[in-house]
């Protein structure tokens, strides 16, 4: 028997997203213009250099894959984002997949918004807790659902959310958990370095403390590194170390990628600059959008911006003609996304310039229209 038909249910599944237009492969970022980077700040394109840093850290850090490098990294983390500790893990999915078994338990309800990040959902589901999801940034739904709810309440968002680039109805949501005894866990990937004052976050802009039990910094966007952190109090960072099961049973992160975050959070600071120019670009984004007609899309204040296509087929259709004239966008189909809504993902950045801007909405005009 041959090796192919021995494994023929990896090629039917293979053929099966083929089909539905779903089959992805890996490519190196082609030549253009990036529009599609979460590099809102350009600092992962800036060198970073080290000597005399080992490579690995050689066990999990409740073993021997500790060090001092990393707990200063995340010393200089919670001081940025204005809480007490922080808990540095190598992606911000396996910070999130973990926290939710370690913070939650069977008498525990978790409400989360419905267009939460994958990992959110990944870690709900491998707690024991109840959990609902809530329709997105609908206060009296989420009100609703928690009416008859006993033992701890979590309310999950995000600050930026990753597909339609809204913010959280933070003030409503934080009325709400004030008044009915709720925590809030808060992912700030997309919003950490370029919101709140000097890039802190949404959690510190809207005086969260209080209310927010943990927050979610991912340090391969704003950051230009790699990895993820979990931001709140002492006693939080504790309880993690003892029930996250990626503190215990990986390994521990490499020295090196330690450096460069805490290389990464001296940058993120001093960037001002760069907040500057991106908050120029997504003013002029939206004041060129308003100069088109037909076009599913509506401008936000953040820097991911949606347009809506509808179809697999369409959007993958439409991205490449895009990506032909010289830009790099990013096609995102069901089911990172609710079908129907499958679109064409464009994010603004600090480098990007106006005239960039400007011939990006003709190209995305034309292939629109040219392609449904």
């Amino acid at each position: 028997m041959s090796k192919e038909s021995r494994f023929s249910f990896i090629n039917n599944q293979l053929s099966h997203l083929r089909e539905q237009g779903l089959y992805r492969v890996l490519d190196t970022p082609a030549a253009g213009i990036d529009f599609n980077s979460n590099d809102y700040l350009g600092l992962a394109r800036q060198p970073f250099i080290k000597q005399d840093i080992y490579s690995g850290s050689g066990a999990s850090r409740l073993i021997s894959g500790n060090y001092e490098l990393i707990e200063e990294a995340e010393q200089a983390l919670a001081n940025y984002y204005q809480t007490e500790a922080a808990l540095i893990f190598p992606s911000g999915f396996q910070a999130n997949v973990g926290l939710f078994q370690a913070l939650s338990g069977r008498n525990d309800l978790i409400l989360y918004d419905e267009l939460c990040h994958a990992s959110i959902r990944d870690g709900i589901r491998l707690s024991h807790a109840r959990a609902f999801s809530f329709r997105h940034n609908d206060v009296s739904d989420l009100i609703l659902k928690a009416e008859a709810a006993v033992g701890n309440i979590f309310i999950v968002t995000e600050g930026i959310f990753s597909m339609d680039g809204d913010e959280a109805n933070l003030p409503d949501l934080a009325a709400v958990c004030r008044s009915k005894g709720l925590y809030l866990i808060l992912d700030e990937a997309h919003s950490a370095g370029i919101t709140g004052l000097n890039g802190s976050g949404l959690a510190s802009q809207h005086q969260l403390e209080d209310i927010c039990v943990a927050k979610m910094i991912g340090l391969g966007k704003s950051h230009g590194c790699q990895g993820g952190a979990i931001l709140g109090s002492a006693q939080l960072r504790e309880l993690l170390i003892n029930k996250h099961r990626g503190i215990i049973y990986s390994t521990g992160m490499s020295p090196l990628l330690a450096s460069a975050i805490l290389d990464s959070v001296k940058k993120v600071e001093e960037a001002q600059l760069e907040r500057n120019k991106l908050s120029e670009n997504i003013l002029h984004f939206k004041q060129s959008f308003e100069q088109l007609v037909n076009l599913p899309l509506k401008p936000v204040s953040g820097p991911i911006q949606a347009l809506i296509t509808g179809g697999n087929e369409t959007t993958v259709l439409m991205a490449k003609g895009i990506q032909n004239e010289g830009f790099r966008v990013s096609a995102v189909r069901y089911p990172s996304v609710p079908k129907g809504t499958e679109r064409i993902r464009l994010i603004l950045h600090s480098y990007n310039t106006f005239d960039e801007i400007d011939r990006l909405f003709e190209s995305v005009n034309r292939n629109f229209f040219e392609k449904k």
